[in-house]
Order: C-alpha cells, then structure tokens, then sequence
C-alpha cells in the first residue's frame, strides 16, 4: 500500500515542483492550495504525511500545526513545513509547534525525497517520535524545585563572586575596546532562542588580527600559494547539482547570518590548518579567564532570569540546534539549557568524546535527569575545571 502525502502550496509552480519530485517515489498524492480543504482532507483521507508551505495567502503553517495539535488524531501524523524565509526563529517556532521537520526553499529535490523517506520509514517511527517527543517539548516545565534551587544558587554564587566579575569586567575593559559581555543566540528547552552571555575573550577585531597574522603561521610558507589554489577550488557539491537558483544546503551561523553549510565545515577546517604560537584574536584577560572557566560565570545571569539552568544541557548555537531536526537526538531539548551537565562531567578521565557519545548523553540526562543526579554533576564540575580541558 502506498504512502498517502497531503501537499499544501498556494504556489502553482511549487504544487507542481513537489508532485513531481514525489511521484518518482510512487506516493499516493493529494495537493491542495487552502486551509480549509487541506483540514477536510486530513480527516477524510488521513495522510500519512503533510507537507505545507509556511506562508500562504490565507494561512500559514503555524495555524495547520496549531489545529493539528488540538485533534487527537491528527497527532500521529508527521507535517514538514517549507519556507523562503531565511529567519531562523521561523524554523524553531515551526518545530517547536510540532512540525516533523523544517525545509527551506529553494532546495535540491534529492534533499526532500531523502527526508520524506526518513519520515515514512516505519522504523523510524515517525508518528510515535512527533507525538511524544516534539509534542511535549513546548509542555515540559522546570520542576519547581529545582527552579528554586537555580535561583538560589545563582543569586548567592553572583553575590559571593562580585568582586570577581567585577575585577574581571574591570580587566577587560582596560585591554581592549569593547563590550565586557560577549552576547550570542543560543538553543535551549523547547527549542526557545535567548541571549547567551560570557565574558568577551577576544579582541573586538579578531578577524582582522587573524589576517594580519597569516604570514606568521606556524606551517611553512612554501605551501601558501598551493593551499590558495586548493581552497580556490572548493565549490558547494550541492550547489553545482542544484537546478535552482541557491545553495540548498543553507544553515545559521552562530551569529544569526545565513551561509552554505559545505563552506561552513571548510571554513572551519581552514580556521584549524592555522595555527598560531599565540591565538591573535585572544586577548590577555581572555586566556586566564577561559583557563580558569570565568568566561562562563555570567550565564548564572542567564540562569536567574530563567532562560538556564545550573545543570542541563548544554545550549546549541543555532546552526547547531537546527540540524536536530528529524531524529532521536531532538529529544535533548526537553531537558533545561545548563552551565553544566552529564557530558561535562563523564568526560572527566576521557581523552576525547564523540558526538555521538554526546547526543546519547545528552538524550539521556533529558530522559532520566533528577535533583540527586543534578547534586552529584555539580560536585563532580569543580574538580572538572581544574582538568586540561575543560568542561
């Protein structure tokens, strides 16, 4: 029996863009261009997936996932929105509705057909994994107990340690120009973005250090002009195979700006090919508080307004968070954002850590998390800062 898929798009060409693609896969179709007729067919025909655009003249996909989550049997089916809109709160506040996955326009039809295959795997288990997972991850709430805990802890630790976040700012400001605070979006529960702070560790001109600096890498200049070309040469696969007008394999970067997830890994393998005696872009300041872990005490600023707490997992920038997006590994985000958490501290006495060792850490801290476990991580961290890595 073929899988049933509802496409919901007021744009003529992208009803027609969609069953093509879907057709080679031998779905069963239905494309609809309103709301209303898209909730009638939904009850009538029940789907096994829905695919709808997340702006439409007369609705947007947000309302569809909002009537879904109020009809108890709708809940079992997987919806992937599509959008242009290359906002990233867009995409958290889909899934963070319920929405399967989160596609933006353009993209390459292999890219789709590999998500609605993974989504219509029935080991994967897609009705199951939406309706227990992203479901209750708007739901969840911090127990209070442990909310009171955050707050008290966070207040006397801010009021104890004042006279260090005061010398600090103080030896900030005095290096270099600036901001004491280096603010970022982060990632936490529910999928909900908040203003992450850390004392600033790098000079305010970090990047222009840095090109200042390559003629002083530490590999040999010899190989400069053959490095050049080799970069010169690195294109985006999907971009070349796309028939569309952009890259297809758009992700945010931890500032919020839209880029080609491909050039991101290559920028960042290009970032770890320099290598530098002294880091330019670390100020003086900067080093002894990222040895010494002070770099992270204002998040307890983060933790008493409530966007943290003191143990959880750790918040993801957003090109990060919005990978997380159709496998197990969402399930993370229903435990709170922490300063500290079970992979920091189990990654004590390891040498290196994987990611996935980390995504089943962290999976496993939101599934069975308690107080007395969160008193034993926190007794755990101290020890942990004074480690060659830390935590």
């Amino acid at each position: 029996m073929r899988n049933k898929v509802l496409i919901m798009d007021d744009d003529q060409f992208m009803r027609d863009f969609l069953s093509a693609i879907l057709l080679e896969e031998h779905y069963d179709l239905r494309v609809v261009d309103h709301l209303d007729e898209g909730m009638k067919l939904l009850k009538e025909w029940k789907p096994n997936l829905v695919i709808s655009d997340l702006y439409m003249s007369d609705h947007t996909g947000w309302e569809l996932l909002d009537w879904m989550n109020t009809e108890q049997e709708m809940h079992s089916i997987p919806v992937v929105i599509l959008s242009g809109s290359d906002k990233s709160q867009d995409r958290i506040s889909s899934l963070n509705k319920g929405a399967s996955d989160f596609v933006m326009k353009p993209f390459h039809p292999e890219e789709l057909k590999l998500r609605v295959s993974r989504l219509l795997k029935d080991d994967d288990d897609p009705s199951t994994w939406r309706n227990k997972n992203l479901k209750r991850l708007s739901s969840k709430k911090i127990p209070w107990y442990k909310r009171v805990f955050d707050v008290l802890f966070s207040s006397a630790s801010l009021l104890l340690l004042s006279p260090v976040l005061l010398g600090v700012a103080i030896g900030i400001k005095i290096e270099s120009r600036g901001d004491v605070f280096y603010v970022s979006k982060r990632v936490g529960q529910g999928y909900r973005v908040f203003d992450f702070f850390k004392f600033r560790s790098m000079y305010a001109d970090a990047d222009q250090r840095i090109a200042e600096m390559k003629d002083h890498n530490m590999y040999a200049k010899g190989e400069e002009h053959e490095i050049k070309q080799e970069e010169s040469k690195k294109v985006c696969p999907l971009c070349l195979r796309s028939d569309l007008s952009a890259c297809v394999s758009l992700v945010y970067a931890d500032d919020g700006h839209k880029v080609c997830e491909y050039h991101l890994k290559e920028s960042s393998k290009e970032q770890a090919f320099l290598k530098f005696h002294n880091d330019p872009r670390i100020t003086k300041m900067g080093r002894f508080i990222r040895s010494t872990s002070l770099d992270e005490l204002p998040q307890l600023i983060n933790v008493l307004k409530g966007d943290m707490s003191i143990v959880g997992n750790r918040p993801l920038p957003l090109y990060e968070a919005e990978k997380l997006t159709e496998d197990e590994a969402i399930a993370r985000f229903k435990a709170p954002a922490g300063i500290t958490g079970l992979w920091q501290v189990t990654k004590r006495g390891k040498k290196d850590m994987s990611e996935e060792e980390r995504k089943s850490l962290d999976k496993e801290y939101a599934v069975k998390g308690n107080f007395l476990q969160d008193v034993k991580i926190i007794l755990k961290t101290f020890p942990a800062l004074f480690q060659k890595e830390n935590v």
